[in-house]
Parts: structure tokens; C-alpha cells; sequence
């Protein structure tokens, strides 16, 4: 006679990965909240014309992964209440969201 294992108890380690994925879950969330909220008020900012006087890409390869990874880099020049301003910073971001996500 074979002696039957008593199943186990459903409700506790459910429950428990659940509630895991969950709270992980609204952490994600709340992260991307707070990621997007100075990136919506950004987009109200004002603008002003600029001009790109230098760029470069630079390129370079993972040894072990054999992919290319490229850089690019851009100086542009702008006016504000007669002041110049030079800046060397570039990001691929854009300042409004794509139709649909507002």
C-alpha cells in the first residue's frame, strides 16, 4: 500500500508570489510616473531658434558581444536677450509624446 502525500495548501506561497509581483509592479509604475512627470513640464518650456555648428559620431564595438555602439555629439550656438549660449549636450528625447499617449 502506497501512503498518499497530502496536497499542499494552496492560498500561502500564491499569495505570497502575488503579492510580490504586485507591489513590484506599482513600484515599476510609480517609477515611470515620476520619470515622466519633468519630461511633460519640460515640454512647456519656451523655446528659441539654435544653430548646430559641429557634430561627430563616434563608434565602438563590444568584444564580446560584436555590436556596434554609437555616440553622437553635437555644439550649437543660441541667443537669449542678446546673451550667447553654447551648449554640447544632445538627447534623443523629443518634447512631446507620440498621439495617443497624452
Amino acid at each position: 500500500m502506497r501512503a498518499e502525500m497530502p496536497a499542499p495548501l494552496p492560498g500561502r506561497s500564491s499569495r505570497l508570489v502575488v503579492g510580490i509581483l504586485g507591489v513590484g509592479g506599482l513600484a515599476l509604475l510609480a517609477l515611470g510616473i515620476w520619470l515622466l512627470i519633468p519630461a511633460l513640464r519640460s515640454a512647456s518650456w519656451p523655446s528659441v531658434q539654435g544653430v548646430v555648428t559641429d557634430h561627430w559620431v563616434v563608434s565602438s564595438r563590444h568584444q564580446k558581444s560584436m555590436n556596434y555602439e554609437y555616440d553622437v555629439g553635437v555644439v550649437y550656438v543660441y541667443e537669449v536677450e542678446r546673451q550667447r549660449h553654447t551648449g554640447r549636450r544632445f538627447s534623443h528625447s523629443t518634447d512631446t509624446l507620440p498621439n495617443g499617449l497624452l
